[in-house]
């Protein structure tokens, strides 16, 4: 059944942005999902940033100068457990931006695979298996950069948060119910907070597999994704198609 249709916000002020944020940190839980450039860069260009609460859908654009600050202490509050899918290059660009470090990450991804829904799904995949909902957009491939936004673009971005709390609910009980509740999260929190590799040298083309990307030293960051799949590597902002 499909979940009740959540308007869709976009914010941009810094008030609107800091009480998001702190109705997300009283609940104690968000969905988060980013678009960003990382082709030509030495860490990743955050594009937009995609929130849900239980009650909320917003679309935060730092491109039309929002500030993504106050969501960034999310990620590094463990006192709310952020919902993502495969979100290991949306934790380097919060880690090399911010400087913040993830605490409380239940991977949608990695959790599937506990509960023998297949591992590696990509977010779609994954929403039909576990709530059949079938997404279906053409935004696999776009640019993130070029504003002003589509409204198709805007809708793609937004389902890729839309389910996450669903996706948690129904991924939970599922875990439960196999008594694997308690490792199913640790393994989640583990995996989403360990040690990465060294940061590639600066100029140097950076890699498109997360595993070679790194979290620099959280206390200085630099100041220096995007096909909604498997998440295998990092999102590219830029169409193949575009003609950019």
């Amino acid at each position: 059944m499909r979940e009740p249709a959540v308007p869709i916000e976009r914010l941009v002020s810094p008030a609107d942005i800091a009480r998001l944020a702190e109705e997300a940190r009283a609940a104690g839980r968000i969905g988060l999902d980013t678009e960003f450039l990382w082709e030509r860069t030495y860490a990743p260009v955050p594009c937009l940033a995609q929130v849900a609460t239980a009650t909320r859908l917003a679309i935060i654009d730092p491109i039309e100068g929002a500030d993504l600050a106050p969501i960034a202490a999310l990620v590094a509050d463990p006192a709310v457990e952020v919902i993502m899918h495969a979100p290991a290059a949306d934790l380097v660009l919060f880690a090399r931006r911010f400087g913040v470090r993830p605490t409380r990450i239940f991977d949608v991804q990695l959790v599937a695979g506990f509960v023998g829904l297949g591992t590696s799904l990509a977010y779609e995949r994954l929403v039909e298996r576990a709530l059949h909902v079938r997404l279906v957009h053409n935004e696999t491939f776009s640019n993130w950069v070029k504003r002003p936004l589509s409204d198709t673009q805007i809708a793609y971005a937004a389902d890729d948060v839309r389910h996450l709390h669903a996706l948690a609910d129904t991924l939970t009980r599922e875990l439960a119910e196999r008594g694997r509740t308690a490792h199913g999260r640790r393994t989640s929190w583990r995996v989403a907070t360990a040690p990465r590799p060294p940061p590639p040298i600066r100029g140097r083309r950076i890699s498109s597999s997360p595993a070679a990307a790194a979290y620099p030293d959280a206390s200085s960051p630099s100041s220096a994704r995007s096909p909604r799949g498997a998440r295998s590597k990092p999102r590219r902002a830029i169409s193949r198609s575009a003609g950019s």
